[in-house]
């Protein structure tokens, strides 16, 4: 399929003048206006609901939706198991985000939202205690601290690498040293439960540091030498 008739579409759609949630024309009447082949136009309206643009549910008609980066970032993603270099790559990316959009995220957080943050940290640390990993309360705790930004392509990017990062090693994700890791997320919490913005984003920063320094030990342990001593 051709990028010129996903173009026609949208074009045909602005002209329209449909807005969000309006339900589009069907694809007989999109074939006949548009003077193209069903299956052609079938796979251009595919294209637009890969990227969030059209909607469809099962039996009822398609609407128009909005463009969604996450959408657009875990379709490039899909199948693809990132090696070592290209997630310290996507670590230290995340980083960046992270840390760049935490002063204004912080301000936004409600005292509910730190209770919340302290009880992920705290799930955290009773699972550590028992040998568990938590890859699950480790995420909720990152998403609750950036829910509340109005900016849909921020939280669409740092759902993708998190999507991403679902599919390293728990080894990876939480570290051996189960307790060391959940602390960090504690102090972060702690921190910001006493308004020290400073000091939560020294301790983001170094939980950070301490994720790219496990991917820089396991491609250590991964050379060829260490692969042969280890047969």
């Amino acid at each position: 399929m051709s990028s010129s008739l996903e173009d026609r579409v949208l074009a045909h759609f602005h002209d329209a003048g449909l807005r969000p949630g309006d339900v589009v024309p069907s694809e007989i009447e999109l074939a006949s206006e548009l003077r193209v082949g069903r299956p052609a136009l079938r796979e251009a309206l595919g294209a637009l609901e890969v990227i969030g643009i059209v909607q469809s549910r099962q039996g009822a008609r398609r609407t128009l939706g909005t463009f969604d980066m996450g959408a657009v970032i875990r379709t490039l993603t899909i199948g693809i198991v990132p090696d070592l270099d290209a997630l310290r790559s996507l670590l230290e990316v995340r980083r960046v985000l992270e840390i760049g959009f935490f002063p204004q995220a912080a301000v936004k957080l409600s005292p509910e939202d730190i209770v919340q943050l302290r009880a992920l940290a705290n799930t955290m640390q009773e699972k550590a205690s028992r040998g568990e990993v938590f890859i699950a309360e480790d995420q909720a705790f990152h998403a609750a601290i950036y829910r509340h930004l109005d900016n849909p392509i921020l939280w669409g990017l740092l759902e993708a690498f998190w999507e991403l990062f679902d599919h390293m090693g728990a080894d990876t994700r939480t570290g051996t040293n189960l307790p060391a890791t959940a602390a960090a997320h504690v102090r972060i919490v702690e921190a910001l439960g006493a308004s020290e913005l400073a000091l939560a984003v020294h301790h983001l920063n170094s939980h950070f540091f301490d994720v790219r320094a496990r991917l820089v030990r396991q491609g250590t342990s991964q050379t060829p030498d260490n692969q042969g001593a280890s047969q």
